[in-house]
C-alpha cells in the first residue's frame, strides 16, 4: 500500500510591504506557487473564495507526542492530539485562507495571492510545501447563490413582491397557495416558487424558467403550476403576466350556484366582466392536460375559473391581470350576499 506523499506547490510568505495591495494590514499575505503538472486542479476556483490549504510542515518535530500549548511552559503539557501544535507524527498544516488574486505565470506555474479568513492565521515557513487544497463547501453555495441571484431581474422582483403582497392582503390567496409570473424576455419568466409563502416574497422564492422548454435557468424549484403558465405565454401573445388565485368567494359560489349561474348578476359590471370570464372542467392541480385546456380558454378570455381549483388571469401587467382577479371576487361576494 502507497503511502507517499506529492508536493503540489509551495507556499511563500510576502513582503509585508505587499500588504497594501489588498488593504489589509492586519493580515498575513502569501503566495500560493502551484506546479505545472497540477494546475488544472484550479479550475473553477474563483477570487474571494474560501480554501483550506492542507501544507507539509516539513521542519516540524516528527517524534515528540506531547506539548506546552502554545509553547507556554507555564501550562501543562497535553498530547499533541490534543493541540494545533505543527509538531506531530505527520505533521499536516490546515490553513483557512482566501483567495484574493489568481495568475498564470509564464513557467507554466500557476501563483494564488491569498489571506488568512478572519481571525486565522497563516502560521507557516517559507517554502511550506503543499499536499492539498480542499474548497469550503458551505461558502462555495453561497458564491454559487450570489451568481444566480445576480441573474434574476430586480425589477421584476419588486412587481412580484408587491403584487403577492397586495393578492395576500385582499385575501385572493393565502398560506403557500397561489402563484404568479411576469416575462422578462420573450423566452423567459420569472415565477414564484413551490410553496412561497407570498406574503413575504424575496429572490430567494423565485425561480428563471425558459418558456420553450420549462428549463430552470436559476433559483428556486418553480411552481407546481408552471406548465400552465408557460402553456399561455406560448399560445397568448398579448400575455405578459399571468395571476393564479383562489379565490374564497368565488371557490364558494361555483360550489353553491355551479357553472350555469356563476357570476349571473343584474348588473352593467358583471356583463362586462362576465364577457372576459372562461370556465375550466376540473383537471389534476399541476397537471398537463390543466395547462393545456386553460391555455386553449386564453385565447378567448383574459380569466379562467378553474372548477374546484381557482383563478388565472392574464394581462400586459401584474397590475391588469390582479385587478380583473379581484373584479371578479368582487362581483362573485355581491352574488352570494344577494342569494
Amino acid at each position: 500500500m502507497d503511502y507517499s506523499l506529492k508536493s503540489i506547490g509551495e507556499i511563500i510568505v510576502a513582503k509585508s510591504d505587499e500588504q497594501s495591495i489588498f488593504e489589509k494590514e492586519d493580515k498575513d499575505i502569501a503566495i500560493v506557487i502551484i506546479y505545472p503538472d497540477y494546475v488544472y486542479g484550479l479550475m473553477s476556483l474563483e477570487v474571494e473564495q474560501e480554501i483550506t490549504i492542507l501544507s507539509w510542515l516539513h521542519k516540524a518535530k516528527r517524534d515528540v507526542l506531547q506539548v506546552y500549548p502554545h509553547n507556554n511552559k507555564e501550562q501543562q503539557k497535553r498530547g499533541v492530539f490534543n493541540t494545533r501544535s505543527p509538531i506531530r507524527p505527520n505533521p499536516i498544516g490546515l490553513h483557512d485562507v482566501i483567495i484574493k488574486k489568481i495568475k498564470a505565470l509564464d513557467n507554466g506555474y500557476y501563483e494564488l495571492k491569498v489571506i488568512p479568513v478572519e481571525g486565522k492565521t497563516l502560521d507557516c515557513l517559507d517554502e511550506t510545501p503543499i499536499i492539498d487544497i480542499k474548497t469550503n463547501a458551505e461558502q462555495r453555495k453561497k458564491l454559487i447563490q450570489n451568481k444566480q441571484d445576480g441573474l434574476i431581474p430586480t425589477k421584476e422582483t419588486e412587481e412580484l413582491k408587491l403584487y403577492c403582497r397586495y393578492a395576500w392582503e385582499r385575501k385572493l390567496l393565502s398560506g403557500f397557495n397561489g402563484n404568479m409570473s411576469i416575462k422578462t424576455t420573450d423566452s423567459t419568466c420569472l415565477i414564484t416558487a413551490s410553496g412561497s409563502v407570498k406574503k413575504e416574497l424575496d429572490k430567494s422564492k423565485l425561480a428563471l424558467v425558459n418558456i420553450k422548454n420549462a428549463e430552470l435557468l436559476t433559483g428556486a424549484t418553480p411552481s407546481s403550476e408552471t406548465k400552465m403558465h408557460l402553456e399561455i405565454y406560448k399560445t397568448q401573445a398579448e400575455a405578459f403576466a399571468i395571476v393564479h388565485v383562489h379565490p374564497p368567494k368565488m371557490l364558494a359560489l361555483m360550489n353553491k350556484v355551479g357553472a350555469d349561474n356563476f357570476i349571473k348578476l343584474d348588473l352593467f359590471e358583471a356583463d362586462t366582466f362576465k364577457k372576459k370570464l372562461g370556465i375550466c372542467s376540473a383537471f389534476p392541480a399541476g397537471s398537463q392536460k390543466l395547462a393545456s385546456e386553460v391555455a386553449k380558454l386564453s385565447l378567448t378570455y383574459q380569466a379562467i375559473f378553474m372548477q374546484k381549483h381557482g383563478l388565472c388571469t392574464w394581462g400586459k401587467t401584474l397590475s391588469e391581470a390582479l385587478a380583473l382577479a379581484e373584479e371578479l371576487e368582487i362581483l362573485a361576494e355581491i352574488q352570494l350576499n344577494s342569494i
